[in-house]
């Protein structure tokens, strides 16, 4: 009788990888992931129970407590803890939470999944571990927002899933943190959201019961990530009955989702798991490992694995297995010419800009500073450093310059106004029409195959690469538009910045809508002066400055502080009124008080 043999760590790295690059996998951390700075549920028990003096076993020499004597203990102690403020809660849960000799480094198996970006990471964990291990990160992503169980939180989930947004960390028992960050309000400012958080802490039998039967939202929520997610669990046995409750009502309700959910599981606890009832009935596949050390050693090698696909040549890490690069996507545009209706060839690519071995009908277009109407030279243009080789081209103030007599052009997205024109200013809203303005100098030039280098996306700038991106697609789309093309046949944008490939790959923009609509969708949110949060989208036949977009949807300017996202870094200054709002950004309007 063939007898199907289980799957083994190394055989599922191929498939969480692809799973990743297309921005669907989501970790899902236990308390295991937090080993050795945090205990375990029934070391959390014991610990308090023992602050209270309740004793919990029922035999003193058994080890491991029973779940019926743990749900027992769990309910005394919050009935203890109801007798205090909510601080005063915290604290003591916090005190209990570390391990009896608590380190204060990051869990090796947590540094290694923090290196890399997640767009989504649940938790039933209340500690900081992962967050701090983002602190500690040499990654460049942004801090995740922590979320908890409100309607709100639950909102901003569901938004993520589509569409570019902050990195989230849902903390779906609740949030107390302090464990490695001392400061928690280095993670959550607010003061009100860490009470809010804290109130969330999910420890007795009856909050089980009031998260999953009571918060409805919660867990249609829940159930939208589990359908449209592949769920990574780390550190979590997944055997307490409300989550196994929770995944069998998702699959009866919904039926089975397009990707296979994965559980690591300790092989000592394989009598435990059925694997058959978990994939038919839970929709995961156990993956059993012999010690937790091959744990952080797993995700190791699958942060190796991913960082290869990311930047092959900057790893010198040698792949387990085959791995696939999408480094282009294709795309055929309808353009106006002498011969009637052509077809133009779109190509972005993942890769940098080529500088050399070029055919005789194709030229490079680098992107520019701009001072004095003379180019400032970037990290683009390095290879052509010689400020005085450059010669602008067309009007004083120019968006186009011309490299010698190489064909090598630059475009500086830079404005046009007469009184500003002398300072190197970088705005949105010039790049659609500089890219527009050099494409249309190339094709008169004769150049049929065009090379772009990526448009004021540099280190220097405020805003997130993604909206460079978008914006100078419209400018393709409205050189198309308005001209009719003589030369060009190919137009080929290059990207090397690996977050803005990814969100490419996860479809969290529309490529198509952008080179082929001049319609602009975008999501505003509001906090008013009680916090209480509202959303909604509002589609315009244009991308508006910030202005109009207040004009339009009847906000007075002066009574909110104003935020954009996503952007490069943490905004320091407000947002001035002709700043151009993209379709990928969100507006976050908070009331002053």
């Amino acid at each position: 009788m063939n007898v199907q043999r289980e799957l083994a760590l190394p055989q599922i790295i191929p498939n969480l990888t692809s799973l990743y690059r297309r921005g669907v996998l989501v970790p899902f951390l236990g308390a295991g992931m937090s080993r050795g700075v945090c205990c375990g549920w029934q070391q959390l028990l014991e610990n308090l129970a023992s602050h209270f003096q309740i004793s919990i076993s029922n035999n003193p020499n058994t080890y491991q407590l029973s779940s019926a004597e743990m749900i027992r203990a769990a309910d005394e102690i919050v009935s203890c803890l109801r007798a205090y403020n909510i601080e005063k809660q915290a604290e003591i849960l916090k005190v209990a939470l570390l391990e009896k000799n608590s380190s204060k480094s990051i869990p090796r198996q947590m540094s290694a999944l923090a290196e890399l970006y997640w767009p989504l990471v649940i938790s039933t964990n209340y500690d900081d571990t992962y967050l701090s291990a983002k602190l500690g990160s040499e990654a460049t992503s942004p801090i995740p927002d922590v979320l908890g169980r409100s309607v709100d939180d639950c909102h901003e989930v569901l938004h993520s899933l589509d569409q570019i947004s902050e990195p989230k960390y849902w903390a779906i028992q609740g949030f107390l943190g302090g464990q490695l960050t001392a400061a928690v309000e280095q993670l959550i400012k607010d003061p009100a959201r860490r009470i809010d958080l804290a109130l969330q802490i999910v420890l007795g039998h009856q909050q089980y019961q009031t998260t999953i039967n009571a918060a409805l939202h919660f867990r249609r929520a829940f159930a939208e990530v589990y359908r449209r997610r592949s769920i990574l669990f780390l550190g979590s046995g997944i055997q307490e009955d409300y989550l196994i409750n929770l995944f069998g009502e998702i699959l009866h309700h919904q039926g089975c989702g397009p990707h296979p959910h994965f559980a690591l599981l300790k092989r000592n606890t394989k009598s435990q798991y059925s694997n058959l009832f978990m994939q038919r009935r839970l929709g995961i596949v156990p993956i059993f490992y012999e010690d937790h050390e091959e744990v952080p050693k797993f995700i190791e090698q699958f942060t190796k694995h991913v960082k290869y696909w990311l930047r092959p040549e900057c790893t010198g890490y040698q792949p387990i297995s085959p791995v696939i690069f999408q480094d282009v996507l294709g795309y055929s545009l309808s353009a106006n010419s002498s011969k009637g209706t052509i077809p133009i060839k779109l190509n972005i690519y993942r890769k940098a800009l080529p500088i050399d071995n070029l055919s005789l009908k194709e030229c490079i277009i680098v992107s520019l500073g701009r001072s004095g109407n003379r180019p400032k030279i970037g990290l683009q243009a390095s290879s052509y450093a010689v400020v005085e080789d450059w010669r602008s081209v067309g009007a004083n103030p120019s968006y186009v310059f011309k490299y010698n007599n190489m064909p090598v052009f630059g475009v500086a997205a830079r404005s046009k106004s007469a009184d500003i024109h002398f300072d190197d200013v970088s705005e949105l809203k010039n790049i659609p029409d500089a890219v527009a303005e050099v494409l249309k100098t190339v094709d008169e030039c004769g150049y049929e195959i065009i090379n772009l280098g990526a448009v004021a996306a540099g280190k220097g700038r405020p805003w997130h690469p993604i909206h460079s991106l978008a914006q100078t697609l419209k400018g393709v789309r409205r050189f198309l538009k308005e001209n009719e093309i003589s030369n060009i046949n190919q137009v080929n944008l290059y990207i090397v910045n690996p977050a803005t490939w990814a969100t490419l790959m996860s479809s969290k923009i529309s490529i198509e809508v952008l080179l082929t609509s001049d319609i602009s969708s975008h999501r505003i949110e509001t906090i008013d002066a009680r916090g209480v949060k509202d959303s909604f989208t509002i589609t315009l036949e244009e991308s508006p400055t910030l202005a109009k977009l207040l004009e339009i949807c009847k906000f007075e300017r002066s009574l909110w502080n104003i935020k954009v996202l996503p952007q490069r870094d943490r905004q320091t200054t407000e947002i001035r009124d002709d700043f151009i709002i993209t379709s990928t950004m969100r507006v976050i309007l908070e009331a002053k008080k």
